[in-house]
């Protein structure tokens, strides 16, 4: 923090930077498969580290935007949205790590899985918050504020100039306090990813936001190359659903997950023959039997012949 002052949308400035359109393309189309993420968790593993470097800590609190896209639990029946007008906005709070020691391909891995632990993508949060039991909400109340936001927006319609972006809980009141100190907001235009950084000039200096925004690009080109480096990848516990494993046994039987597509857990039958076999290893508690049907044999007493001699090979 550079100055105290009035947090209030009059005093807001903004900083802009953008990935240059080859680096965007990669990060797009050819970084999400190589550890399995979404563009969201590679952003937010470089945004941890840098508000972590900058200030000091291991965990930086960070609200996101959702977009009401996510599915509600249970699904949506009986919610009758037919006489609402655009989406609705979920924002909650997350605890990015910032990895200080951890290369990318760790850090991003530990992002990707604390950010597949938020229960329904969030969307609770608020609900719970102001629609909740008393004890939920002032279990929720506690919760300390974010003084970061955070919202990707996704691609835009392909052109020339990015539009212009409405920042998070914006009431267009230039006196009205803003909610947070720097609001990061980012979009695809024009074949370039675009980020916006939006700060109160009565509490940050320019150059230091900027410096902010110009190490957040940098850290995001130096993530690409480190994704497309040859024998970089792997998978985490989350892509696999159906079983219980940690990130050891990930490695251990899906290496780098390229050619898995799923762990399946075993079948009750499998179970028991597995328990047994740690049991009494040199035990034969199950047989397998293998039966076919043969059609059109002429010399049945020749093939039993045959049969007997390759069962004593």
């Amino acid at each position: 923090m550079d100055a105290e002052g009035p947090n209030t949308v009059a005093e807001r400035r903004t900083v802009s930077v953008a990935l240059d359109p080859e680096r965007t393309a990669e990060l797009l189309r050819e970084v999400p498969g190589v550890f399995r993420t979404q563009v969201n968790d590679v952003l937010l593993a470089v945004l941890g580290r840098v508000l972590g470097e900058w200030c000091g800590a291991e965990r930086v609190l960070v609200d996101l935007e959702g977009h009401g896209r996510e599915e509600l639990p249970g699904g949506a029946a009986g919610v009758d949205v037919s006489r609402t007008v655009g989406w609705f906005t979920s924002v909650f709070p997350v605890a990015l790590r910032t990895g200080t020691g951890w290369d990318w391909g760790e850090l991003l891995k530990a992002v990707k899985e604390d950010l597949r632990s938020v229960p329904n993508r969030g969307i609770g949060f608020g609900a719970l918050r102001h629609l909740g039991t008393p004890e939920q909400r002032a279990a929720l109340e506690d919760v300390p504020a974010p003084r970061v936001s955070f919202n990707y927006l996704g691609r835009f319609d392909a052109g020339t100039a990015a539009p212009a972006v409405r920042f998070l809980t914006d009431p267009g009141d230039p006196r009205h306090p803003r909610a947070h100190l720097l609001e990061v907001v980012g979009r695809v235009a024009g074949g370039r990813l675009v980020f916006d950084w939006a700060y109160a000039r009565t509490v940050h200096e320019e150059g230091t936001v900027r410096a902010l925004a110009e190490r957040f690009t940098a850290g995001l080109a130096d993530l690409v190359r480190f994704c497309l480096a040859e024998g970089v990848g792997g998978a985490t516990p989350s892509d696999f659903p159906l079983v219980a494993l940690d990130q050891a046994a990930v490695d251990r039987l899906v290496g780098d997950g390229r050619d898995v597509a799923d762990v399946y857990p075993l079948t009750p039958m499998q179970q028991g023959m597995l328990f047994h076999s740690v049991l009494e290893p040199e035990s034969s508690s199950y047989f397998e039997q293998l039966v076919l049907l043969l059609d059109g044999v002429a010399d049945t007493a020749a093939l039993a012949a045959a049969w007997r001699r390759c069962a004593w090979c």
